[in-house]
């Protein structure tokens, strides 16, 4: 999917969210998640200033809750932690995450997938579910995964290589 249709795609959910004073958590989500950035579509600006002005003045991350039921999304802070191994720099002191946060979707109540994201740049989708569509971000994730793997192995026969010179 090209970001002209992503955008379009966007357009379209928000469009279609329910018009009552708790969207704007879902709003902010769905936003976010956008591989084109979270203000490439005109109707995210509104949600998204207004999440910055929100986080400024120290108010947590808002939660959409998708309606009730056993569906909601959720955003968290990355860390060393949380972070998959193919985003952990290395940094000064310690180690951080590339990306800022991740949402995590919960569909009928069991992990469905994880959109890792930061202002500016393009989000990497963690599919947690079989059944979840793959997506260029989904793929992108994937291909990060796989170059991480193939670095981790080339050190490790480095490594390997210099030891038995010894």
């Amino acid at each position: 999917m090209n970001y002209k249709h992503a955008a379009c795609a966007f357009a379209l959910a928000l469009s279609s969210l329910p018009a009552h004073a708790d969207t704007w958590a879902c709003e902010v989500l769905l936003c976010l998640s956008n591989p084109a950035g979270p203000t490439a579509v005109a109707q995210c600006v509104p949600p998204i200033s207004k999440l910055w002005k929100h986080l400024a003045k120290g108010k947590g991350f808002p939660f959409c809750d998708m309606g009730g039921g056993s569906n909601a999304a959720r955003n968290d802070w990355t860390s060393e932690q949380n972070c998959p191994p193919q985003y952990l720099v290395a940094g000064n002191d310690l180690p951080y995450c590339s990306y800022t946060g991740v949402i995590t979707v919960n569909q009928n109540g069991q992990p469905y997938m994880r959109v890792w994201w930061s202002p500016g740049s393009t989000p990497a989708i963690e599919n947690l579910n079989p059944d979840a569509p793959t997506t260029e971000a989904s793929e992108k994730f994937m291909n990060d995964y796989a170059e991480y793997q193939a670095v981790q192995a080339a050190a490790a026969a480095w490594a390997a290589a210099a030891g038995a010179g010894n």
